[in-house]
């Protein structure tokens, strides 16, 4: 394993020199291929075998390729190969068959969809292979070692490409990747797979976890180098959307959020692997979500427009041990006017994460600012925590673009910190918001369910029905409320048994009634928004809703006394998730206040609203279990808008409930001499 091992270093080093003729600054081409530019669905639906079909394609490919150095394209074959041989030495069986697909349909989907698989065996027809590519990839995703690693790095069909029978190594063509993955390593759902597989994988084989993260990245990076009319994968159909039985297929590199990482970010990053290959304290989860912070993303392209998300930078990143430093630090850092945070200073607790992991918070946060002071305590470098954060802060400095000092608290607390300057909320623009106009407009569309006329045609509870009609009506067109009376009418209607009136024993009228009061919430709660979500977007987050609701009633949560006596807390607590998720969502705008005092009365106890984040608080045990469970079921189904808030003297944040590991949630703790925090 040591020779395997200082292979691939050698590897890694040969990719790092293989850039070294790009000078700094460099930008790949976007190269327009007439050839390969938006197709017809009939010449689109075919993969990339069809597509290279049409008549010059491959010539003028191929003249783009050659024009690439050639220990560049010698790079990234030979780390594909290494990857591919990792996997078969896993054991991976990347060959997938039709009975396969339809057996793993019996065991994870409903029977339209079986039935909707079965029509699509032949190989003959555009239209049968793309979707039967999706299923087909849906296997392999299941059965393949860090599959979801693999995809969101080398392209959401990687594992297909590896699959071809027609090559004597399991590897991927230059051509066969995709950047469409790379943008999803800021959804939360993304990162919790790659975690979750990555943490179970280093248990087994760690030096092959570490590999396949250093490979896979360096690839990313080298890539990256590469003219964009290259990645001929991006123009295939893909799964744009999947509800129930019915599948949104789209197709083209303009239907595709497309994420690519500045050059020079990449060089580092590369060097990062190098020096983490040589740590056997870093692990796989630690260098990917490493990696992830120093890869800088210039813009994203949607749907022919590119936008930038703003990057936060900070000015200082104070690591830290909480037991040894926490509350004093909070404390020196309020005790302004204010009473706000310095502008430009990163402490976990006064900077809630919002839609992601703790390890991708702490390193990319890390990453973006410009000194890392080291708090040194006596338990400092006990933890395994602090002394990563330590080692990641050296290797940027030798980076080239950070600074790392070192004090201990006393001396930290005599400095003397500037006044915060952004205290008042900046807002760029204030424009309507689509979760309240078009959440609305589609209330009586009958092709889509559930909403007021599903409620209505399944004669489900008709005074609920009424009072969302009137509270529909309160609605001014221009993405505000009238005045406070809608408010008191919410809070007024969802603390009675509304909810519980007609058909108690109806599971899809529960699930359905619940999801439209979810729905109408979610306009309340975004009622001072100040920006735009797309339709597909908003729709998305209403299926994670209905998902969600379906999980609670199916589990069997809602049957515990909790719930029931207390679903409109509950519904509140998972609408204000959903539109916070939503807020995070749209980036390239900043926001005004959020109407914290106005969602907090709803929500009641269950939670609390800190720094635009929702806190399940489990520090009561009265509520802690249950909490965590639900806790379990939304991040389960991918909402992401919130974290949990404990005690340190009771610390749940490592617990694994309902076979969720909890410990990937955003979570703050709460250490004695902080009670003046929350107040």
């Amino acid at each position: 394993m040591a020779t395997k091992l200082t292979n691939i270093q050698n590897l890694v080093r040969f990719s790092f020199e293989s850039l070294s003729s790009f000078d700094a600054g460099f930008k790949p081409t976007s190269t327009d291929i007439t050839e390969l530019d938006p197709m017809t669905q009939e010449e689109g639906l075919g993969g990339v075998g069809h597509i290279l079909d049409k008549p010059g394609a491959i010539s003028k490919l191929q003249e783009k390729i050659d024009q690439l150095p050639e220990n560049l394209i010698q790079a990234v074959n030979d780390s594909t190969v290494q990857i591919g041989a990792i996997l078969k030495h896993l054991g991976a069986d990347l060959q997938t068959s039709q009975y396969e697909v339809l057996s793993w349909l019996e065991r994870t989907s409903d029977p339209d969809m079986l039935s909707l698989a079965a029509t699509l065996g032949g190989e003959n027809g555009h239209l049968q292979v793309p979707v039967m590519n999706i299923f087909r990839n849906s296997v392999l995703v299941e059965k393949t070692p860090f599959a979801h690693t693999l995809t969101t790095l080398l392209g959401e069909f990687a594992l297909l490409y590896f699959d071809s029978e027609d090559k004597e190594q399991p590897t991927l063509n230059l051509f066969e990747f995709s950047r469409d993955g790379w943008g999803s390593l800021d959804e939360l759902k993304h990162q919790i797979e790659i975690e979750d597989e990555l943490s179970e994988a280093q248990k087994l084989f760690p030096i092959e976890s570490k590999i396949v993260v250093s490979l896979s990245w360096t690839i990313a990076a080298l890539v990256s180098f590469v003219d964009e009319c290259i990645f001929v994968a991006e123009h295939t159909p893909y799964e744009d959307r999947r509800r129930g039985n019915r599948f949104v297929l789209s197709y083209g590199r303009d239907t595709r959020s497309i994420q690519p990482f500045e050059c020079d970010s990449m060089q580092k990053v590369i060097k990062l692997i190098q020096a983490a290959l040589a740590n056997d304290e870093i692990t796989a989860c630690d260098l990917m979500w490493m990696a992830s912070g120093i890869a800088r993303r210039p813009e994203i392209h949607l749907e022919k427009k590119s936008f930038k998300r703003p990057e936060i930078q900070y000015d200082v990143f104070l690591s830290h041990r909480g037991s040894d430093s926490k509350a004093e630090l909070i404390s020196h850092l309020l005790n302004n006017d204010s009473n706000e945070a310095p502008a430009g200073v990163f402490l976990d607790c006064l900077c809630m994460p919002r839609r992601v992991i703790n390890r991708k918070f702490v390193f990319e946060n890390l990453a973006c600012s410009n000194c890392i002071s080291i708090i040194d305590s006596d338990n400092y470098y006990s933890s395994e925590w602090c002394r990563k954060e330590k080692w990641f802060a050296d290797q940027l400095v030798k980076l080239g673009h950070w600074r790392v000092e070192s004090t201990d608290l006393n001396s930290f607390l005599k400095i003397k910190l500037p006044e915060n300057q952004n205290s008042e909320p900046r807002v760029l623009r204030v424009r309507r918001v689509f979760v309240l106009e078009e959440l609305i407009d589609n209330q009586s569309d009958p092709n889509r369910s559930p909403n007021l006329n599903s409620l209505s045609s399944n004669s489900a509870n008709f005074k609920l029905e009424r009072e969302l009609k009137t509270l529909g009506e309160k609605l001014d067109r221009g993405g505000f409320f009238r005045g406070g009376h809608t408010f008191e009418k919410i809070f007024q209607w969802l603390g009675k048994p509304l909810l519980h009136e007609a058909a108690d024993n109806d599971f899809d009228a529960t699930v359905e009634r619940w999801c439209v009061v979810c729905q109408f919430l979610m306009m309340f709660f975004a009622k001072r928004y100040v920006t735009v979500a797309t339709e597909s977007l908003v729709w998305r987050s209403v299926d994670k809703v209905e998902s969600v609701i379906r999980h609670i009633l199916e589990g069997g949560i809602a049957e515990v006394n909790l719930f029931i006596e207390n679903t409109g807390s509950y519904l509140s607590l998972l609408s204000a998730v959903a539109v916070f998720e939503l807020w995070y969502e749209n980036p390239g705008e900043l926001y005004g206040d959020f109407i914290e005092d106005e969602i907090s009365p709803l929500i009641g106890t269950k939670a609390i609203i800190h720094n635009r984040c929702v806190l399940l608080d489990v520090r009561e045990k009265q509520y802690r279990d249950f909490n965590l469970r639900i806790a379990a079921v939304l991040i389960s189904n991918g909402l992401a808008g919130f974290g949990i808030l404990q005690n340190a003297s009771d610390p749940v944040h490592n617990r694994v409930v309902d076979g969720r590991d909890i410990s990937v949630l955003p979570c703050l703790t709460m250490h004695p001499g902080m009670e003046f925090f929350l107040s």
